[in-house]
């Protein structure tokens, strides 16, 4: 998937953005 390497590509570029990520996600399905 596109989307899914891009993010991979981001990862590696700014470690630890999985955490901000997880940490979005977790934000949209508390509001």
């Amino acid at each position: 998937m596109a989307q899914d390497e891009f993010f991979s590509a981001f990862g590696r570029l700014f470690p630890g953005i999985d955490l901000v990520l997880v940490a979005l996600a977790f934000a949209c399905e508390r509001a």
